[in-house]
This record gives C-alpha cells, structure tokens and sequence, in this order.
C-alpha cells in the first residue's frame, strides 16, 4: 500500500496527518508494502519538513512503515505533482491512499478502504468524509461535529454515473486508487479534458481533476465504487481561511464549479442523461458565485471573460436569482464577517489538543477541555 501525503508549507498541520496515519489501524492480511510518499512542493521547505517528518518517524519507529521522499526542485501545479508521485513511486495493481497534509485518516481509513479495494477489484473507491476542522494552532483545533460510528462489516458497491456526484469526488481524501490499467487509462482521460481547456492557464484547467477522475474511470470501463464509511476528517488552517479571498486558499469554488459543468457538459459525458443533476449542481454553484469572479484577483477578467464565452450556463430565473444574490457572498467577505464567525465559534466551541482528538476518534473515554 502506498499513501501519498502531498506537501506545500503547512509544516504543523502535517504533523497531525502524519500521526493520524501512524494510529490508524494496519490491514492484517496485507502483502504489499507499507509506504509513505512525501510529495514536498515548496523547495524553501524542505528542511524543515524533514524535520517534522523524522520526529513522526522516530515516534513510531516499532511500525511497518517505510518512507519516501519527493522534494521538488521547483515548485509545480498541485495536480502534477500529486499524481506524477503516484505514477512514479506506486507499483503495479499497489493500492494508493491520497491525502491532504491538513487532513486527518480515521482510525479504521487505511483498513477498510485496503480490504475493499482488494477484494473487491476497484480500481477507484470513493468513501465519505467529516469537515469542519478548523486549526488554530499546532496544538489546537476546533472540530464541531460528533464522530460517526463505524459500521463493521460494510462492503463496498458499484457506484452508478448519477451517484458520482453526491460522494464528493473533488476532495482528493475520498479517493482510493489501485494502480491499474483502467486507473492510468483515467487519468490520461481526466487530464485530456482538462487539457480541452485550452484557454485556460495548466494550473487552473487541472485543479478540478480529482473530481473528473471518477467519472474517467468509469468511462473507460474501469471499476468504480464506493464505500459507506467516513475515512478522512477535512481540516483547514483558520488563518488561511481569513487571509483567502471568501476563505479558500489558492482557487474560486464557483469558478471551478464552471469548468467542471463544462466537462460534464464536453463530448464524452453530454450524451449520459444520468448525469443531468450533477450538470446542474455545478451549473447552481457558478451562479452562486457569479459576482464574485469580477473582483477576485485571483481570476484575471480576460480569463472570466472567455469562460463565460466558451461554457454557456443555463438561462432560467433561478440561476438569475442566483446570480444576483452571490453579491451578498462578495460584500461578507469584503466586510470580513467569514473570519469573525470562525473566530467567534472556535472561542465559543469546545477546544482540542491532538491527544484528546486522537483519543475521540479512538472512542476513549476522555472529556474534551472548553
């Protein structure tokens, strides 16, 4: 099993996500391999990530891991460098865990999604997720939510064209590959579609990959499923949120949103009625952040321009009524009242240590201190 762990400068929340693998339980019946990529993208970082890294190696020095490093010489787009780890250090039919270095593996995620994925001959295996984790420093976060029970013996099923959508492939830690034919015939397809626009610069038509995949898989005759089961805790840092525009470091959801109806929308999907309401769900979701493209800085106007051009929405009142209420999405986050929510329900919240987060996630009996 290969879990890659890419990296970009979040040296504290790296250090949670690598300790949440070490207490996750190990598949018994294994026969591959038990190693951790390193995917570094911040060449600046690289010392100081080892250093992180060697502290979580020597304390969990008695387990079967092994590790890998890929520190990058020069920083590349996030999709590249994600996946060009997969193909470069992932063995043949080898299953592969990709996670966020701000996210958190349950105790039962590296089991369950290894038996499945075995067993069952995925070649992609989608599983839920928990969001909501906030950090507000390397000792503390913020976490709203109950932990949901895990279901022993919940199996893995066929996921149909319709269903893709509702299990939120965008967010690479509800992925589960194995390194197949079928899996790197998906990827080459996903990233043609990217590829398809061409208008767009590369870092910014490929970001929306990991949610095509799924759908690239499945076309291609590959096996995709899904699993019940929540396997990964989405954390993200509470200063990134309040320093990003709308509180989402490094992109506009609504503007991929776009992208990806247009993919859905391309040559190899639109004939797939089934896929209608996952159309309109990124069709809604641009609306919703309709406005917010023209003072986003992060999107220059010309590029706005030619998307909209290119990937014609659909025209109804709804979406207008939608369009015209995404300026209230503009004016809270000019006002700052995203951060000042955040910040007053973290005060107001129970907060955790990590000990005390792992010891929930394990079902100790502890209490949480406020």
């Amino acid at each position: 099993m290969l879990v890659v762990v890419p990296t970009y400068r979040r040296l504290d929340c790296l250090q949670w996500t690598l300790v949440s693998l070490m207490l996750a339980e190990l598949p018994s019946s294994r026969k591959e391999r038990l190693l951790v990529c390193i995917a570094n993208n911040h060449p600046g970082s690289r010392d100081k990530t080892h250093m992180v890294v060697d502290e979580v190696k020597a304390r969990f020095a008695y387990l079967p891991w092994e590790w890998h490093f890929l520190d990058r010489k020069e920083t590349l787009p996030p999709i590249d460098s994600w996946y060009s780890a997969i193909r470069d250090v992932a063995e043949k039919d080898e299953v592969i865990l990709l996670q966020g270095d701000d996210d958190l593996f349950t105790p039962w995620s590296v089991t369950v999604r290894y038996s499945e994925c075995s067993q069952s001959g995925a070649d992609l295996l989608l599983s839920r997720s928990l969001h909501g984790l906030i950090y507000l420093s390397s000792h503390e976060v913020y976490f709203p939510q109950q932990f949901p029970p895990h279901t022993e013996g919940s199996h893995s099923r066929v996921l149909d064209w319709g269903e893709i959508n509702g299990w939120g492939p965008a967010f690479i830690g509800n992925h589960c590959y194995r390194n197949t034919s079928a899996f790197q015939a998906g990827i080459e397809r996903a990233f043609t579609w990217c590829e398809g626009q061409d208008w767009l610069d590369h870092n910014t038509r490929t970001l929306m990959l990991p949610y095509y995949l799924p759908y690239a898989v499945k076309l291609m005759g590959g096996n995709l499923r899904c699993l019940d089961s929540h396997c990964v805790i989405r954390g993200r840092s509470l200063e990134e949120i309040v320093v990003s525009p709308y509180g989402v470091p490094g992109w506009n959801s609504g503007f991929l949103a776009i992208c990806a109806y247009g993919v859905l929308s391309g040559r190899d999907l639109k004939e797939i009625r089934a896929l209608d309401s996952a159309r309109s769900e990124q069709a809604k979701m641009g609306a919703e952040w309709f406005f917010t493209f023209f003072v986003d800085k992060r999107i220059p106007n010309e590029v706005v321009k030619n998307t909209l051009q290119r990937i014609r929405l659909p025209i109804s009142a709804q979406f207008r009524f939608l369009q015209l209420m995404s300026i209230r999405r503009v004016v809270v986050d000019k006002l700052g009242f995203t951060a000042w929510r955040l910040r007053r329900r973290a005060v107001r919240a129970s907060i955790l240590t990590s000990d005390l987060l792992y010891s929930l996630m394990r079902r100790d009996p502890v209490e949480t201190r406020s």
